[in-house]
């Protein structure tokens, strides 16, 4: 190509890219969107503290962007942290405001988790519930979780089991889809222990522990060892429990673990092990 032509080419070039539409894009969107990403990843992790300050950072740089449905997912997302924190009057104020704001912004994905999440936090304490909408297949498999969970506390167990069930069956498409898997065989293993279905609570919340060592679910994994535990009286699986409770700074967990120990103990006539216990818990109180 000869000097003349090759100049032609490039005022070309220039000209169509002189044309083309500048790709612009809101950086606290963005922003938003990352720090939501990293949130969940810690949650996954059981990095308590660290998920709650980039879902802090989300939220306020949605508001940055003045994008309402930016709001209403970091809303969500914050608002369900605290929930599995059992930091209620947080959970119920974010939650409340994620669901307006999905509903006022037309988002539909927010505004059914947000729902869900409503209706499981009122369950749970005893409220009068509202009715969340209809499940569809286009909603996401966090909401069907929620309401697997949902159905087993109003004693619908079919029901929560063919959610689970669902779940369970979804495409892996990355370490959140592996997630869900973990936590509906955790929810059949919950099942299945209310059911009395002893062998059904070993195989499936084994799958829990698999699919946790497989991606890295401490926090999941310390619910399937609290469960075996204490349904098959398991000292050593407690222990570990407790060791991974320990490891997460839950103190919530290392309390319920505690106390599964101390009454093994109280069973079993074991005096030395009722004052470890015993006196592991009034530590965790102090």
């Amino acid at each position: 190509m000869n000097k003349i032509l090759l100049l032609c080419v490039l005022v070309f070039v220039v000209g169509c890219a002189s044309k083309a539409k500048p790709v612009i894009a809101n950086n606290f969107t963005l922003q938003a969107e990352k720090f939501i990403s990293h949130g969940l990843e810690a949650l996954h992790g059981g990095r308590m503290s660290s998920a709650e300050k980039s879902l802090q950072h989300a939220l306020r740089s949605a508001w940055l962007s003045t994008d309402l449905t930016q709001v209403a997912r970091a809303q969500f997302h914050l608002g369900a942290f605290y929930l599995a924190q059992s930091k209620d009057e947080l959970a119920l104020g974010m939650l409340i405001k994620a669901k307006a704001n999905a509903e006022y912004s037309a988002d539909r994905i927010t505004f059914w988790r947000s729902s869900f999440a409503l209706a499981l936090f009122q369950q749970e304490r005893g409220l009068s519930v509202i009715t969340p909408p209809a499940l569809a297949k286009e909603m996401p498999a966090d909401v069907y979780l929620s309401a697997g969970r949902l159905a087993h506390l109003q004693h619908h167990y079919p029901e929560a089991k063919q959610i689970y069930n669902d779940v369970t069956t979804t495409p892996v498409l990355g370490v959140s889809t592996i997630y869900a898997h973990a936590q509906a065989y955790l929810g059949l293993a919950l099942l299945a222990r209310d059911e009395q279905q002893k062998d059904v609570v070993l195989s499936t919340s084994d799958k829990t522990l698999v699919l946790s060592k497989q991606a890295g679910f401490p926090v999941l994994a310390a619910h399937a060892l609290l469960l075996q535990g204490e349904v098959f009286a398991d000292a050593v699986k407690l222990e570990r429990a407790l060791h991974t409770y320990e490891a997460l700074e839950d103190r919530l967990g290392q309390h319920d673990a505690l106390r599964a120990l101390l009454k093994l103990a109280e069973s079993g006539e074991d005096k030395q092990r009722m004052q470890q216990w015993q006196q592991a818990l009034k530590n965790l109180k102090s």
